[in-house]
């Protein structure tokens, strides 16, 4: 265990040191860690509201990925951190270099790469191969972005990408689906269409 722990301490701190945090790949790292997750919330906002994504089946597949996401987000990995309490390299290890301010939390698993995987593997397991790829390429650079910035050790993304297999799998369980799809996606299209968002 300590060997996989100096591991995951050695490529952090190669990766960070790999890169002037002043210069403008250290600039846009530092954008990628923080920001990039919001460019990738409005393509799901104008997905919902694509003229192909009318029918109900789609718009229940998106509501399923993304409430299976932000319950891998604001439950799991917010239980696993609690339990884990690994802390943030800046916090942890001498010799990162901050890229940009963050706040002081637990590090394992990385929350950012929890919810963007488990959108990218939900997407993916429900053929939709464009929304599946492009946060799946968006998942990997926020995540590389945040080891390179100091913010998560590999092994706090590893961790992200297994609690995003596990919930994905859970969420696409035929039962699971159903209930989803009955008492919280029905009624969430439904409210959307009567405020007249869908």
């Amino acid at each position: 265990m300590d060997s996989l722990l100096n591991l995951d301490q050695q490529v952090l701190l190669t990766l960070n040191q790999s890169v002037d945090q002043s210069s403008i790949a250290g600039k846009l790292f530092g954008f990628v860690a923080v920001g990039a997750i919001y460019l990738l919330m409005a393509i799901l906002v104008v997905a919902w509201f694509m003229p192909i994504v009318r029918a109900q089946a789609y718009r229940l597949m998106l509501i399923r990925t993304g409430g299976g996401a932000s319950i891998a987000w604001l439950v799991v990995t917010k239980a696993l951190g609690t339990l884990i309490h690994r802390p943030r390299p800046l916090e942890d290890m001498a010799g990162v270099r901050e890229f940009l301010f963050h706040r002081q939390s637990y590090s394992f698993p990385s929350d950012h790469a929890t919810f963007l995987f488990t959108l990218a593997f939900g997407f993916l397991i429900a053929k939709n191969r464009p929304l599946g790829w492009i946060f799946l390429v968006g998942a990997l650079l926020v995540s590389a972005a945040r080891v390179v910035s100091g913010f998560h050790y590999p092994g706090d993304i590893l961790g992200g990408v297994v609690v995003a297999g596990v919930v994905v799998g859970i969420m696409n369980l035929s039962r699971t689906r159903s209930l989803m799809d009955r008492y919280i996606g029905s009624p969430l299209v439904k409210l959307a269409a009567h405020l007249r968002l869908a």
